[in-house]
């Protein structure tokens, strides 16, 4: 079966035709950096093996995503290249093209949108190579047919310049891949692997070129690529040169004023949309049904005599549990809704641009923003996302992003927000989000930042697909209710077990003569300063290493819920005070990870680094949280 290399520029669209010529459901978003890792799919035809390759500007890479492109086009597994070219920006967009004809590949041309091209035949014959309309019916069936196109050549100094270049490196070992286009890469000053004498020469080959031309050897290369490119265009185009509409909605939203308030209105509408009236009423109305299920379960399960044990198992263990957390499911939901409406929309781009004096402030840049976003979804994903960074600016995000809270603590601080300050419990929440992003700057701010601008193509406005919404939003949930569904199903039987049991002899027992109680006691102590030294919040912290969702399913087991919110929030209040409470949710915010989390940062940094990361903020909760509340205490006592 033939390979497809999918390649293109930074969200032109890849992913949307990968997912069109496969059946695929990929994630899609109208902003760079969607495609970190590459994506396999079999086409729908089942004539070849379609690979979704990370976005690049040139094949003379610098970020980690981009070489996983160059490394996969230079390997030889690729049969086919499918090049998808952003027409809004034709002229950079075929600069890539022309070094994926260097490559010396079969290379397909798919252009987004018509921009002017009105003979797809004259620009093919230019190039020396097919090209389509990305809604060619006749694409999936022509890329089978694709031949080795006439490698571009250049100016008679340039090729002569290439040719020394080639002979360097043709001597052993020669490097992986087509010399002619490492001839070229090295004049770039991007050269392959290679012996010091070898490397001596090919630097005295590219000085020469410079001397020769007076230009800086890479920029005389790119003009040299460039005037072959504008005389392509000039005899596959008519009338007017086709230049990019201005975004008449870029007069708002990026005003020189009004930016930055329609930047916190969006923000502000995204947590009214969660915790206003819609949001609550949808949590009561599932909050009702699983109450009413749990009490359909007892009764069905006493009416067949069922054991008193499965009873409590099923009620109390496995619903009180579960059950708990699937209360909070759909104001995640919504959560998710608005973040993928952002995404398609195209506002996340324009986000980042107005947030970079921010970040550039917590040593970070606007290239930061869109990691940083995904890390209040999930961390493990956001950690990956980082690799579209570079230089310091990588290693400082990814120690950022533990302190963006993930979708998954969301249901604790609902849970604690509803119990102790019902009245104000959307700012709550939102006073979590800020405190923990205060403690990861201050974190970022001690390492060392880059010292790099920051540039940024700001995409077309799209209108959002109301399908990919909702497909975002379900592959965000779906991955919520999966957890629910194993780990949290697990967890919740493992809990009810080892509260029921004793190790010697094994047997049931009272809770309060559990395994449970004797180890959570002696946890328990270790959290007396921070004022909720209690077994129930000791065991809840530890299963929140497996995942931060686990915390209201053990709070859910412990207190006997029975998945009933009124009853779960009855027993924290006689678990916690108000200042303890406040106490917990300090630390709970800013305790390491989940294990997820913890294993990608351990793979994008290092053991140790991870090791490092957990140690911190260990010791920064802990701090933080035994200041609240020791405060909390002298001023309660002083008020009273």
């Amino acid at each position: 079966m033939k390979t497809i290399a999918l390649v293109g520029n930074p969200n032109c669209g890849k992913t949307t035709l990968f997912n069109r010529l496969t059946g695929a459901r990929a994630h899609v978003g109208n902003w760079p950096g969607v495609t970190v890792e590459r994506l396999e799919g079999i086409l729908r035809e089942g004539t070849g093996k379609l690979v979704d390759l990370p976005g690049l500007y040139s094949l003379t890479t610098f970020t980690p995503e981009e070489a996983v492109t160059r490394d996969f086009l230079l390997s030889g597994e690729t049969d086919f290249i499918l090049n998808l070219v952003e027409s809004r920006t034709l002229e950079r967009s075929l600069y890539l093209t022309l070094q994926l004809l260097e490559l010396d590949i079969p290379v397909t041309v798919v252009l987004s949108e018509d921009a002017g091209i009105t003979d797809c035949a004259a620009l093919s014959k230019a190039l020396g190579m097919p090209v389509f309309l990305s809604e060619d019916p006749m694409l999936a069936s022509a890329l089978s047919r694709a031949k080795k196109p006439s490698v571009p050549r250049y100016s008679r100094l340039l090729e002569g310049f290439t040719a020394e270049a080639v002979s360097v490196l043709a001597q052993a070992p020669p490097p992986k891949g087509n010399l002619r286009f490492w001839g070229l890469a090295t004049l770039e000053g991007v050269p392959p692997a290679c012996g010091k004498g070898q490397q001596h020469r090919l630097e005295e080959i590219r000085a020469r070129l410079e001397k020769k031309t007076g230009k800086e050897a890479d920029t005389y290369i790119a003009e040299e690529r460039y005037t072959l490119i504008t005389g392509a265009l000039e005899k596959a185009r008519s009338g007017q040169p086709f230049l990019p509409k201005k975004e008449p909605a870029d007069r708002l939203f990026l005003h020189r004023l009004l930016a930055l308030p329609c930047l916190a209105l969006v923000m502000a509408g995204m947590f009214w949309l969660c915790f206003g009236t819609l949001g609550q009423w949808i949590q009561r109305s599932i909050n009702t049904g699983i109450e009413q299920v749990s009490q359909w379960t007892w009764t069905l399960l006493q009416s067949m005599e069922a054991a008193s044990w499965l009873e409590s198992l099923v009620c109390e263990g496995i619903l009180g549990g579960v059950g708990t957390v699937l209360c909070f499911l759909p104001q995640l939901a919504l959560l998710f809704l608005g973040m993928a409406f952002l995404e398609q929309s195209g506002y996340l781009a324009r986000a980042a641009f107005l947030t970079d004096r921010a970040l550039q402030g917590m040593g970070l840049s606007g290239r930061a923003f869109v990691p940083l976003l995904m890390g209040f979804g999930c961390t493990t994903t956001a950690v990956m996302s980082a690799r579209t960074l570079r230089g310091e600016e990588r290693p400082n995000t990814i120690q950022m992003l533990p302190y963006c809270s993930c979708g998954a603590k969301f249901p604790v601080y609902m849970l604690f927000a509803e119990t102790f300050f019902p009245s104000h419990s959307g700012l709550a929440v939102a006073a979590c989000y800020f405190m923990s992003l205060l403690f990861g700057t201050a974190v970022v701010k001690t390492r060392k930042t880059p010292d790099e601008g920051f540039l940024l193509e700001l995409p077309p406005y799209r209108k959002p697909s109301f399908s990919t919404i909702c497909l975002n939003t379900w592959e965000r949930c779906s991955d919520f209710l999966r957890r629910a569904g194993t780990v949290l199903f697990l967890m919740s039987i493992s809990l009810w077990l080892l509260r029921h049991i004793t190790l010697w002899p094994l047997a049931f027992a009272l809770p309060e003569e559990s395994l449970l109680t004797d180890f959570a006691d002696r946890m328990a102590s270790f959290f007396v300063p921070l004022g909720f030294g209690n077994r129930e919040s000791a065991v809840a912290l530890l299963m929140g290493i497996a995942g931060k969702e686990a915390v209201v399913s053990s709070f859910g087991v412990l207190c006997e819920a029975g998945g009933s919110m009124v009853t779960l929030s009855q027993a924290l209040g006689a678990l916690f005070t108000p200042v303890s409470a406040v106490s917990f949710l300090v630390f709970f915010t800013l305790y390491p990870p989940c294990i997820s989390a913890l294993s990608a940062i351990s793979r994008e940094l290092s053991f140790w680094e991870a090791l490092r990361m957990v140690l911190r903020q260990t010791a920064v909760a802990y701090a933080a949280a035994f200041i609240v509340y020791q405060m909390g205490m002298l001023l309660t006592m002083f008020l009273l």
